[in-house]
Protein backbone atom coordinates (compact mmCIF):
# COMPACT_ATOMS: atom_id res chain seq x y z
CA UNK A 1 0.00 0.00 0.00
CA UNK A 2 2.97 1.94 0.86
CA UNK A 3 4.44 2.13 -2.62
CA UNK A 4 1.36 2.36 -4.08
CA UNK A 5 0.68 5.82 -2.77
CA UNK A 6 3.93 7.06 -3.06
CA UNK A 7 2.98 6.45 -6.91
CA UNK A 8 0.19 8.77 -6.65
CA UNK A 9 0.76 13.02 -7.91
CA UNK A 10 -0.77 15.51 -6.42
CA UNK A 11 -2.31 18.16 -8.63
CA UNK A 12 -4.63 21.06 -9.05
CA UNK A 13 -6.94 22.35 -11.97
CA UNK A 14 -7.58 25.88 -12.20
CA UNK A 15 -9.51 28.34 -14.30
CA UNK A 16 -7.69 30.27 -17.58
CA UNK A 17 -9.57 33.04 -19.35
CA UNK A 18 -8.48 33.51 -22.98
CA UNK A 19 -9.60 36.96 -24.46
CA UNK A 20 -8.82 37.53 -28.12
CA UNK A 21 -9.14 41.14 -29.54
CA UNK A 22 -10.01 42.56 -32.81
CA UNK A 23 -6.90 44.27 -34.65
CA UNK A 24 -7.81 47.77 -35.77
CA UNK A 25 -10.10 48.03 -39.06
CA UNK A 26 -7.67 49.07 -41.48
CA UNK A 27 -9.94 48.42 -44.50
CA UNK A 28 -10.67 52.35 -45.36
CA UNK A 29 -9.29 54.07 -48.59
CA UNK A 30 -7.17 56.95 -48.45
CA UNK A 31 -6.79 59.79 -51.17
CA UNK A 32 -3.76 61.41 -51.53
CA UNK A 33 -2.68 64.50 -50.88
CA UNK A 34 -2.01 67.58 -53.62
CA UNK A 35 0.36 70.21 -52.24
CA UNK A 36 -0.42 73.07 -55.26
CA UNK A 37 2.64 75.42 -55.71
CA UNK A 38 3.75 78.62 -58.17
CA UNK A 39 7.25 77.85 -59.29
CA UNK A 40 6.57 74.16 -57.86
CA UNK A 41 9.82 72.60 -56.95
CA UNK A 42 8.36 69.34 -55.84
CA UNK A 43 8.75 69.78 -52.56
CA UNK A 44 5.68 71.23 -50.13
CA UNK A 45 4.61 70.83 -46.41
CA UNK A 46 2.24 68.72 -45.59
CA UNK A 47 -0.14 68.01 -42.77
CA UNK A 48 -0.99 64.00 -43.04
CA UNK A 49 -3.36 64.35 -40.47
CA UNK A 50 -5.51 65.94 -42.41
CA UNK A 51 -5.96 61.66 -43.63
CA UNK A 52 -7.14 60.78 -40.07
CA UNK A 53 -10.53 59.98 -40.75
CA UNK A 54 -10.18 58.04 -43.83
CA UNK A 55 -7.54 55.91 -42.49
CA UNK A 56 -9.68 55.69 -39.37
CA UNK A 57 -12.91 55.15 -41.26
CA UNK A 58 -15.46 55.37 -38.49
CA UNK A 59 -13.33 54.32 -35.70
CA UNK A 60 -13.24 56.44 -32.42
CA UNK A 61 -10.05 58.96 -32.99
CA UNK A 62 -10.60 58.73 -29.23
CA UNK A 63 -10.00 54.77 -28.88
CA UNK A 64 -7.41 54.58 -31.96
CA UNK A 65 -4.05 56.30 -32.44
CA UNK A 66 -2.81 57.08 -36.39
CA UNK A 67 0.91 57.26 -37.01
CA UNK A 68 2.80 57.22 -40.02
CA UNK A 69 5.56 55.89 -41.89
CA UNK A 70 8.04 56.67 -44.71
CA UNK A 71 7.84 53.00 -45.60
CA UNK A 72 5.90 49.96 -45.48
CA UNK A 73 8.25 47.56 -43.42
CA UNK A 74 8.55 50.63 -40.61
CA UNK A 75 5.11 50.74 -40.53
CA UNK A 76 4.63 46.94 -40.01
CA UNK A 77 7.14 46.95 -37.09
CA UNK A 78 5.31 50.21 -35.85
CA UNK A 79 9.03 51.53 -35.86
CA UNK A 80 10.79 54.84 -36.76
CA UNK A 81 7.45 56.56 -36.60
CA UNK A 82 7.01 60.64 -38.61
CA UNK A 83 7.20 62.51 -35.98
CA UNK A 84 6.25 66.44 -37.59
CA UNK A 85 2.97 64.60 -39.04
CA UNK A 86 1.34 68.20 -39.51
CA UNK A 87 4.18 69.58 -40.93
CA UNK A 88 5.72 67.04 -42.95
CA UNK A 89 8.26 67.82 -45.91
CA UNK A 90 8.42 64.97 -48.63
CA UNK A 91 11.10 64.06 -50.48
CA UNK A 92 10.59 62.78 -53.49
CA UNK A 93 7.34 63.86 -55.35
CA UNK A 94 5.56 61.59 -55.57
CA UNK A 95 6.35 60.18 -51.98
CA UNK A 96 4.42 56.88 -50.34
CA UNK A 97 3.30 57.26 -46.78
CA UNK A 98 1.97 54.26 -44.84
CA UNK A 99 -0.08 54.49 -41.73
CA UNK A 100 -0.66 52.26 -38.69
CA UNK A 101 -3.43 51.86 -36.24
CA UNK A 102 -3.08 51.77 -32.51
CA UNK A 103 -5.99 50.76 -30.30
CA UNK A 104 -5.22 52.01 -26.74
CA UNK A 105 -7.66 49.79 -25.09
CA UNK A 106 -6.47 46.51 -26.47
CA UNK A 107 -2.63 47.14 -27.62
CA UNK A 108 -3.70 46.05 -30.97
CA UNK A 109 -1.68 47.60 -33.56
CA UNK A 110 -2.01 47.02 -37.40
CA UNK A 111 -0.06 48.79 -40.27
CA UNK A 112 1.79 48.85 -43.65
CA UNK A 113 -1.68 48.10 -45.29
CA UNK A 114 -2.98 51.46 -45.93
CA UNK A 115 -1.07 54.30 -47.63
CA UNK A 116 -1.35 57.50 -49.69
CA UNK A 117 0.92 59.32 -51.98
CA UNK A 118 2.30 63.33 -51.55
CA UNK A 119 2.13 65.07 -54.73
CA UNK A 120 3.33 68.33 -55.67
CA UNK A 121 1.82 69.83 -58.53
CA UNK A 122 2.15 73.32 -60.18
CA UNK A 123 -0.67 75.65 -58.82
CA UNK A 124 -2.15 78.43 -60.10
CA UNK A 125 -3.12 81.94 -59.43
CA UNK A 126 -6.82 83.36 -60.38
CA UNK A 127 -7.98 86.62 -59.85
CA UNK A 128 -12.02 87.20 -59.28
CA UNK A 129 -12.98 90.37 -61.61
CA UNK A 130 -12.98 94.01 -60.24
CA UNK A 131 -16.18 94.41 -62.44
CA UNK A 132 -19.75 92.58 -63.60
CA UNK A 133 -19.07 91.72 -67.14
CA UNK A 134 -21.69 94.08 -69.12
CA UNK A 135 -23.74 93.03 -72.24
CA UNK A 136 -26.58 94.92 -74.18
CA UNK A 137 -30.21 93.03 -73.95
CA UNK A 138 -31.17 91.20 -77.25
CA UNK A 139 -34.55 92.80 -79.28
CA UNK A 140 -36.44 90.22 -80.70
CA UNK A 141 -38.14 90.50 -83.60
CA UNK A 142 -40.50 92.59 -83.18
CA UNK A 143 -38.09 95.15 -81.28
CA UNK A 144 -38.84 93.97 -77.62
CA UNK A 145 -36.21 92.99 -75.18
CA UNK A 146 -35.70 89.74 -74.45
CA UNK A 147 -33.89 90.04 -70.82
CA UNK A 148 -31.27 88.70 -72.02
CA UNK A 149 -27.74 89.37 -73.21
CA UNK A 150 -25.24 88.28 -75.25
CA UNK A 151 -21.68 87.81 -73.23
CA UNK A 152 -18.21 87.38 -74.67
CA UNK A 153 -17.15 85.50 -71.52
CA UNK A 154 -13.52 85.19 -72.96
CA UNK A 155 -12.88 89.02 -72.18
CA UNK A 156 -11.80 88.51 -69.04
CA UNK A 157 -9.77 85.66 -69.63
CA UNK A 158 -6.54 88.10 -69.38
CA UNK A 159 -7.99 89.48 -65.94
CA UNK A 160 -8.47 85.79 -64.39
CA UNK A 161 -5.18 84.40 -65.40
CA UNK A 162 -3.25 86.86 -63.73
CA UNK A 163 -0.95 87.43 -66.59
CA UNK A 164 -0.05 84.09 -66.47
CA UNK A 165 0.90 82.30 -70.29
CA UNK A 166 -2.64 80.90 -71.58
CA UNK A 167 -1.09 78.29 -73.22
CA UNK A 168 0.01 76.55 -69.73
CA UNK A 169 -3.33 76.93 -68.41
CA UNK A 170 -7.01 75.85 -69.18
CA UNK A 171 -10.08 78.44 -68.65
CA UNK A 172 -13.22 77.18 -68.38
CA UNK A 173 -16.67 78.90 -67.32
CA UNK A 174 -19.48 77.12 -65.37
CA UNK A 175 -22.95 77.55 -64.71
CA UNK A 176 -23.11 75.79 -61.31
CA UNK A 177 -20.16 75.88 -58.73
CA UNK A 178 -20.31 72.31 -58.20
CA UNK A 179 -19.21 71.77 -61.92
CA UNK A 180 -16.58 74.21 -61.70
CA UNK A 181 -15.24 72.78 -58.57
CA UNK A 182 -15.40 69.18 -60.11
CA UNK A 183 -14.34 70.59 -63.83
CA UNK A 184 -17.30 69.25 -65.69
CA UNK A 185 -20.33 70.95 -67.23
CA UNK A 186 -18.04 73.81 -69.02
CA UNK A 187 -19.83 76.07 -71.32
CA UNK A 188 -19.33 75.19 -74.80
CA UNK A 189 -19.37 78.77 -76.61
CA UNK A 190 -18.25 81.10 -74.16
CA UNK A 191 -17.58 83.58 -76.85
CA UNK A 192 -21.12 83.95 -77.29
CA UNK A 193 -23.17 82.82 -74.12
CA UNK A 194 -26.59 84.26 -74.00
CA UNK A 195 -27.55 84.72 -70.30
CA UNK A 196 -29.69 87.22 -68.20
CA UNK A 197 -28.42 88.75 -65.11
CA UNK A 198 -26.64 85.93 -63.16
CA UNK A 199 -23.75 84.56 -61.82
CA UNK A 200 -21.22 81.71 -63.16
CA UNK A 201 -17.89 80.69 -61.99
CA UNK A 202 -14.67 80.71 -63.89
CA UNK A 203 -12.19 77.65 -63.38
CA UNK A 204 -8.53 77.80 -63.74
CA UNK A 205 -6.58 75.30 -64.07
CA UNK A 206 -2.35 73.95 -64.71
CA UNK A 207 -2.82 71.98 -68.10
CA UNK A 208 0.94 70.98 -68.03
CA UNK A 209 0.97 67.90 -66.22
CA UNK A 210 4.05 66.71 -64.30
CA UNK A 211 5.31 63.11 -66.56
CA UNK A 212 6.87 62.43 -62.92
CA UNK A 213 3.49 62.18 -61.69
CA UNK A 214 0.95 59.59 -62.29
CA UNK A 215 -0.82 60.41 -65.22
CA UNK A 216 -4.53 60.22 -63.45
CA UNK A 217 -3.68 63.30 -60.90
CA UNK A 218 -6.07 65.86 -60.20
CA UNK A 219 -4.82 68.84 -62.09
CA UNK A 220 -4.48 72.17 -58.94
CA UNK A 221 -6.99 74.82 -59.37
CA UNK A 222 -8.89 77.77 -58.40
CA UNK A 223 -12.55 78.79 -58.95
CA UNK A 224 -13.39 81.99 -58.86
CA UNK A 225 -17.22 83.80 -59.19
CA UNK A 226 -18.24 86.22 -62.06
CA UNK A 227 -20.89 88.40 -62.12
CA UNK A 228 -23.19 89.15 -65.39
CA UNK A 229 -25.18 91.86 -66.08
CA UNK A 230 -27.67 92.51 -68.82
CA UNK A 231 -27.99 96.51 -69.46
CA UNK A 232 -31.66 97.48 -70.71
CA UNK A 233 -31.26 98.78 -74.87
CA UNK A 234 -32.57 102.29 -75.13
CA UNK A 235 -36.00 102.20 -74.61
CA UNK A 236 -38.33 104.86 -76.63
CA UNK A 237 -41.87 105.24 -78.22
CA UNK A 238 -42.25 102.63 -81.21
CA UNK A 239 -41.74 104.71 -84.74
CA UNK A 240 -44.78 104.23 -87.16
CA UNK A 241 -44.82 101.75 -89.83
CA UNK A 242 -45.20 104.71 -91.75
CA UNK A 243 -45.83 108.48 -92.43
CA UNK A 244 -46.98 110.48 -95.24
CA UNK A 245 -45.52 113.32 -97.06
CA UNK A 246 -47.64 115.22 -98.99
CA UNK A 247 -46.26 117.43 -101.72
CA UNK A 248 -47.79 119.96 -104.52
CA UNK A 249 -46.91 119.45 -107.92
CA UNK A 250 -43.57 121.59 -107.30
CA UNK A 251 -42.47 119.19 -104.90
CA UNK A 252 -43.38 121.20 -101.84
CA UNK A 253 -44.80 119.70 -98.78
CA UNK A 254 -48.56 120.64 -98.17
CA UNK A 255 -50.76 119.84 -94.90
CA UNK A 256 -52.52 116.55 -95.41
CA UNK A 257 -56.26 116.49 -96.08
CA UNK A 258 -57.06 115.60 -92.96
CA UNK A 259 -54.96 118.62 -91.68
CA UNK A 260 -52.05 116.59 -90.27
CA UNK A 261 -48.38 118.01 -90.44
CA UNK A 262 -46.68 117.56 -93.23
CA UNK A 263 -43.97 117.24 -93.75
CA UNK A 264 -43.99 115.17 -90.93
CA UNK A 265 -41.91 114.83 -87.66
CA UNK A 266 -40.10 111.51 -86.98
CA UNK A 267 -39.66 111.51 -83.28
CA UNK A 268 -37.87 109.19 -80.83
CA UNK A 269 -39.38 110.51 -77.90
CA UNK A 270 -35.42 110.78 -76.51
CA UNK A 271 -32.74 113.59 -76.87
CA UNK A 272 -29.14 114.04 -76.21
CA UNK A 273 -26.72 114.04 -74.50
CA UNK A 274 -27.99 110.71 -72.93
CA UNK A 275 -28.70 109.37 -76.43
CA UNK A 276 -26.30 109.40 -79.56
CA UNK A 277 -28.55 109.37 -82.98
CA UNK A 278 -27.14 107.96 -85.96
CA UNK A 279 -30.29 108.67 -88.94
CA UNK A 280 -29.79 107.22 -92.43
CA UNK A 281 -32.23 107.35 -95.35
CA UNK A 282 -31.92 104.18 -97.40
CA UNK A 283 -29.39 103.46 -96.50
CA UNK A 284 -27.49 107.11 -96.42
CA UNK A 285 -26.26 108.57 -93.28
CA UNK A 286 -27.20 112.13 -92.57
CA UNK A 287 -24.56 113.05 -91.02
CA UNK A 288 -26.61 116.63 -90.00
CA UNK A 289 -28.91 114.63 -88.06
CA UNK A 290 -27.90 113.94 -84.32
CA UNK A 291 -31.15 114.71 -82.25
CA UNK A 292 -33.99 112.52 -81.72
CA UNK A 293 -36.45 113.77 -84.27
CA UNK A 294 -36.09 114.14 -87.85
CA UNK A 295 -38.16 116.25 -90.68
CA UNK A 296 -39.27 114.17 -93.57
CA UNK A 297 -38.46 116.04 -96.44
CA UNK A 298 -38.18 113.15 -99.00
CA UNK A 299 -39.51 109.99 -99.24
CA UNK A 300 -37.32 107.05 -98.63
CA UNK A 301 -36.26 104.16 -95.19
CA UNK A 302 -35.75 106.16 -92.30
CA UNK A 303 -33.82 103.92 -89.70
CA UNK A 304 -32.40 105.41 -86.79
CA UNK A 305 -29.94 103.79 -84.16
CA UNK A 306 -30.14 105.10 -80.62
CA UNK A 307 -27.16 104.58 -78.52
CA UNK A 308 -26.98 105.02 -74.55
CA UNK A 309 -24.20 107.42 -74.40
CA UNK A 310 -23.73 105.64 -70.59
CA UNK A 311 -23.73 102.17 -71.23
CA UNK A 312 -22.96 102.12 -75.19
CA UNK A 313 -26.23 99.72 -75.51
CA UNK A 314 -27.88 100.47 -78.34
CA UNK A 315 -31.23 99.81 -80.28
CA UNK A 316 -32.51 100.56 -83.77
CA UNK A 317 -36.13 101.26 -85.59
CA UNK A 318 -37.19 101.91 -89.40
CA UNK A 319 -40.03 103.37 -91.04
CA UNK A 320 -41.23 104.30 -94.90
CA UNK A 321 -41.95 107.98 -95.79
CA UNK A 322 -44.38 107.74 -98.67
CA UNK A 323 -44.41 111.00 -100.85
CA UNK A 324 -47.62 111.24 -102.05
CA UNK A 325 -50.03 114.27 -103.89
CA UNK A 326 -52.88 115.33 -105.04
CA UNK A 327 -53.97 114.94 -108.73
CA UNK A 328 -51.70 116.72 -110.59
CA UNK A 329 -53.31 115.90 -114.22
CA UNK A 330 -56.82 114.58 -114.25
CA UNK A 331 -60.07 114.39 -115.88
CA UNK A 332 -63.66 112.93 -116.18
CA UNK A 333 -66.12 112.38 -118.88
CA UNK A 334 -68.95 111.02 -120.26
CA UNK A 335 -67.54 107.72 -122.20
CA UNK A 336 -70.61 107.82 -124.36
CA UNK A 337 -72.41 110.61 -127.10
CA UNK A 338 -74.66 112.26 -126.17
CA UNK A 339 -78.39 110.61 -126.23
CA UNK A 340 -76.83 107.85 -126.52
CA UNK A 341 -79.70 105.75 -124.06
CA UNK A 342 -77.20 103.71 -121.79
CA UNK A 343 -74.26 106.34 -120.80
CA UNK A 344 -70.96 105.58 -118.98
CA UNK A 345 -68.43 107.79 -117.55
CA UNK A 346 -64.72 107.87 -117.13
CA UNK A 347 -62.40 109.65 -115.43
CA UNK A 348 -58.30 109.28 -114.60
CA UNK A 349 -55.69 111.14 -112.26
CA UNK A 350 -51.89 111.19 -112.62
CA UNK A 351 -49.27 112.40 -110.04
CA UNK A 352 -47.43 111.52 -106.92
CA UNK A 353 -50.68 109.61 -105.01
CA UNK A 354 -52.55 106.19 -105.63
CA UNK A 355 -55.89 107.27 -106.34
CA UNK A 356 -59.48 106.00 -105.77
CA UNK A 357 -62.49 107.52 -107.99
CA UNK A 358 -66.12 107.88 -106.62
CA UNK A 359 -68.97 108.87 -108.85
CA UNK A 360 -71.70 111.47 -107.09
CA UNK A 361 -72.45 109.62 -103.55
CA UNK A 362 -71.46 106.06 -104.38
CA UNK A 363 -68.43 104.15 -102.67
CA UNK A 364 -64.61 104.92 -103.98
CA UNK A 365 -63.38 102.69 -105.88
CA UNK A 366 -59.54 101.53 -107.61
CA UNK A 367 -60.85 102.41 -111.80
CA UNK A 368 -62.57 105.22 -112.96
CA UNK A 369 -65.33 103.79 -114.68
CA UNK A 370 -69.31 103.93 -113.94
CA UNK A 371 -71.76 102.35 -116.55
CA UNK A 372 -75.21 102.42 -116.68
CA UNK A 373 -75.15 105.90 -115.24
CA UNK A 374 -78.54 107.97 -115.56
CA UNK A 375 -78.55 111.45 -117.74
CA UNK A 376 -78.30 114.18 -116.04
CA UNK A 377 -75.40 116.22 -114.03
CA UNK A 378 -72.77 114.17 -111.66
CA UNK A 379 -69.64 114.77 -109.67
CA UNK A 380 -66.79 112.69 -110.03
CA UNK A 381 -64.37 113.07 -106.95
CA UNK A 382 -60.61 111.84 -106.77
CA UNK A 383 -58.74 111.40 -104.25
CA UNK A 384 -55.31 110.31 -102.94
CA UNK A 385 -55.61 107.22 -101.16
CA UNK A 386 -53.07 108.38 -98.47
CA UNK A 387 -54.81 111.44 -97.79
CA UNK A 388 -53.14 114.22 -99.18
CA UNK A 389 -55.76 115.73 -101.45
CA UNK A 390 -58.80 115.23 -103.63
CA UNK A 391 -60.30 116.88 -106.58
CA UNK A 392 -64.07 117.26 -107.45
CA UNK A 393 -65.32 117.17 -111.25
CA UNK A 394 -68.88 118.30 -111.97
CA UNK A 395 -70.09 116.81 -115.49
CA UNK A 396 -73.29 116.05 -117.64
CA UNK A 397 -74.63 113.16 -119.15
CA UNK A 398 -76.87 114.02 -122.31
CA UNK A 399 -80.09 112.59 -122.61
CA UNK A 400 -84.09 113.38 -122.89
CA UNK A 401 -86.86 112.65 -120.81
CA UNK A 402 -89.20 110.62 -122.83
CA UNK A 403 -92.38 112.06 -121.01
CA UNK A 404 -93.30 115.01 -118.70
CA UNK A 405 -96.44 115.89 -116.57
CA UNK A 406 -97.07 120.30 -116.22
CA UNK A 407 -99.86 119.20 -113.55
CA UNK A 408 -97.78 121.30 -110.81
CA UNK A 409 -97.13 118.94 -108.43
CA UNK A 410 -93.52 119.25 -108.58
CA UNK A 411 -92.55 115.94 -110.51
CA UNK A 412 -92.08 116.19 -114.31
CA UNK A 413 -93.43 119.58 -114.03
CA UNK A 414 -91.47 120.96 -117.33
CA UNK A 415 -89.25 119.62 -119.99
CA UNK A 416 -85.79 119.94 -120.87
CA UNK A 417 -82.79 118.12 -121.98
CA UNK A 418 -80.61 116.19 -119.29
CA UNK A 419 -77.62 117.28 -118.30
CA UNK A 420 -76.78 119.86 -121.31
CA UNK A 421 -76.76 122.74 -119.35
CA UNK A 422 -72.81 121.69 -119.56
CA UNK A 423 -73.09 123.35 -123.21
CA UNK A 424 -74.91 126.52 -122.63
CA UNK A 425 -74.91 127.20 -126.20
CA UNK A 426 -77.10 124.37 -127.32
CA UNK A 427 -79.83 125.58 -129.41
CA UNK A 428 -83.26 123.56 -128.38
CA UNK A 429 -86.18 123.52 -130.96
CA UNK A 430 -89.86 122.18 -129.81
CA UNK A 431 -92.41 121.24 -132.34
CA UNK A 432 -95.59 119.96 -132.56
CA UNK A 433 -96.66 116.58 -135.02
CA UNK A 434 -97.10 119.02 -137.50
CA UNK A 435 -93.75 120.56 -137.29
CA UNK A 436 -94.72 123.68 -135.87
CA UNK A 437 -92.67 125.38 -133.85
CA UNK A 438 -94.10 126.28 -130.24
CA UNK A 439 -90.83 126.84 -128.53
CA UNK A 440 -87.22 127.52 -127.98
CA UNK A 441 -85.49 127.12 -124.55
CA UNK A 442 -82.43 127.73 -122.99
CA UNK A 443 -80.20 124.75 -122.26
CA UNK A 444 -79.41 126.30 -118.87
CA UNK A 445 -83.58 127.50 -117.86
CA UNK A 446 -86.21 125.97 -116.58
CA UNK A 447 -87.38 124.09 -119.97
CA UNK A 448 -90.77 124.22 -121.27
CA UNK A 449 -93.98 124.00 -119.37
CA UNK A 450 -96.33 122.43 -122.45
CA UNK A 451 -98.24 126.05 -123.31
CA UNK A 452 -98.30 127.97 -126.24
CA UNK A 453 -98.80 131.30 -125.77
CA UNK A 454 -99.77 130.65 -122.26
CA UNK A 455 -102.75 128.45 -123.53
CA UNK A 456 -101.61 124.52 -122.03
CA UNK A 457 -101.56 121.88 -124.98
CA UNK A 458 -103.15 118.92 -124.71
CA UNK A 459 -101.66 116.00 -124.03
CA UNK A 460 -99.88 114.08 -127.41
CA UNK A 461 -96.77 113.16 -128.65
CA UNK A 462 -94.17 116.54 -129.28
CA UNK A 463 -90.98 116.93 -131.19
CA UNK A 464 -87.48 118.46 -130.37
CA UNK A 465 -84.45 119.04 -132.29
CA UNK A 466 -81.14 120.42 -130.53
CA UNK A 467 -78.24 121.58 -132.28
CA UNK A 468 -74.95 121.46 -129.87
CA UNK A 469 -70.84 120.74 -129.82
CA UNK A 470 -69.43 117.63 -129.33
CA UNK A 471 -65.68 116.80 -130.00
CA UNK A 472 -65.68 120.06 -131.77
CA UNK A 473 -68.40 119.09 -134.39
CA UNK A 474 -71.32 120.82 -134.30
CA UNK A 475 -74.61 117.58 -134.13
CA UNK A 476 -77.61 117.83 -134.32
CA UNK A 477 -80.38 115.59 -132.54
CA UNK A 478 -83.95 115.03 -133.15
CA UNK A 479 -86.45 113.32 -131.23
CA UNK A 480 -90.00 113.10 -129.53
CA UNK A 481 -91.47 112.89 -126.00
CA UNK A 482 -94.85 112.74 -124.66
CA UNK A 483 -96.92 115.74 -122.65
CA UNK A 484 -99.27 113.63 -120.27
CA UNK A 485 -101.84 115.54 -118.34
Amino acid sequence: MTNQNQEQRCFEIVELTLIVNPLPDDSGEVEDMVACEIGADGESVFDLTEREDQILNGQDPLLYTVSYYRSELEAQTNTNPIVNTTTFENTSNPQTIYTGIFNEDTSCYVGGVQSFDLLVQEGVIITEPAEPLIACENIDDNGIGTGEGTFDLTELDAEILSGQDPAAYDLSYHEILEDAQEGIGAIPAPASYTSPTTTIWARVSYSDPNPDLPADIEDCFEVVEVSLVVVDVPIFDALQDSYRLCVDEFGNPIVEESGATSPPVIDTGLSTPEYIFIWEIDGQIQFDQTQGSITATQGGVYTVTIIDALTGCETQASTTVTVSSPPLIFNAQAATSAFAGQHAIEASAEGLGDYIFRLDDGAFQDEGFWDNVTPGTHIVTITDRNGCGTVEIELGVIDYPLFFTPNNDGYHDTWNIIGIGSIPDAKIYIFDRHGKLLKQISPTGSGWDGTYNGRPLPSSDYWFRVVYREDDREKEFRAHFTLKR
